[in-house]
Formats: structure tokens, sequence, C-alpha cells
């Protein structure tokens, strides 16, 4: 069976048009939907010899422009100028969630080993995921499942903990304490 070898620019001649489209469908501003199609171009350049099949070159391409829009609008971050004279922040207040949310740290220093610093780094210190598993020396995926499982164990020690009512949203509205609770501890 005979491969046959498709150069990025050839690709990007045949199927440009089509991107240019689907892109400008979802990105109003002219100039950034041209930022994306060329980071698409890019990653076309960049791994157009991982596609194996010729045929499958243009649902590729679709994911790849896919990816860029997403990418592009993660990235975007609203402005908006702040007035001189805003109110002081007022204290929180004393509700379910926030009593929960109080002792997660607690929760989080009782889990197992591995997923204890994932889960503080990226929960409560903020940190986004990519720079956890750096500091682990971990791949990003790595990280990433490191803290979706320490959530679960978290959440699991939560449930054993605490009786939750919920609102429609899923947004904590009271909580009762089971037996042996773990704010009792």
């Amino acid at each position: 069976m005979e491969t046959v070898t498709l150069t990025s620019l050839e690709v990007w001649e045949s199927f440009a048009h089509h991107l240019r489209n689907y892109v400008r469908k979802r990105i109003a501003d002219p100039d950034a939907a041209e930022d994306v199609m060329q980071d698409i171009f890019l990653r076309v350049h960049t791994h157009l010899e991982e596609v194996r099949n010729p045929e499958r070159v243009l649902p590729w391409l679709y994911r790849i422009a896919r990816s860029a829009v997403v990418d592009h609008v993660r990235r975007r971050v609203p402005v908006a100028d702040l007035a001189e004279d805003l109110p002081a922040d007022e204290p929180p207040e004393d509700d379910a969630a926030s009593q929960i949310a109080s002792g997660l740290g607690h929760l989080v220093d009782v889990l197992p080993e591995p997923y204890r610093l994932a889960v503080r780094l990226s929960e409560l210190e903020g940190w986004p995921q990519a720079q956890v598993a750096q500091h682990l020396g971990l791949s990003v995926s790595g990280a990433k499942s490191r803290v979706q499982r320490g959530r679960r164990m978290l959440h699991q020690m939560l449930n054993d903990c605490c009786a939750f009512e919920l609102d429609r949203d899923r947004h904590i509205i009271d909580y009762r304490p089971r037996v042996n609770c773990c704010a009792e501890a």
C-alpha cells in the first residue's frame, strides 16, 4: 500500500477557506480570527506527519480548529475599568457553604500522600495544573489525574462526614453532621 505524503502547504491551500469560515463563525473579531488561523496553521505544520490516512485530513483539521477556537476563548480575559471609590469587601456570610469551605483544609491534610499536595496546590492555593505538574515532577496529565482522584476522595470524605441539602444548581443550602463527623474531630 502506497502512502501519500501531504505537505502542510498543500493541506493549507486545499482547506484554509473551510477553516477560515469555521473560525469566523465562532470568533467575531476578524483580527482575533486571523490569529487563530495562524495558530491552526502552526499546529498543522507541526503535526501533519501524525496523519496516517490522507482521507481523514479534513476531520483532523476541524479538531485542530475547534481546539484552537476553544483555546482562544479561554485566553480571553474581559477588561473593565474599576471605579476609584469601590466599597470595602463585605465579610463573608456565615452560610453552610462557607462553613464547609472553612473545614476543607483539614480534610485535605488527611488525604493520602500522593494526593495531598496536588489538591492543596491546585484547589486551595489556586495554582494552574501545569505549575502543579512541574512542582511535583509529573506530566500535566499525571497532575490532572492526581488532582481529580484527590477531589473524588475529598468528595467521598465530605459525604461520609455530612449529609448535604443542595439547591437545583447543586449549591449547598444546608448540611447536617453525621455521627463521627469530621468537624467534631
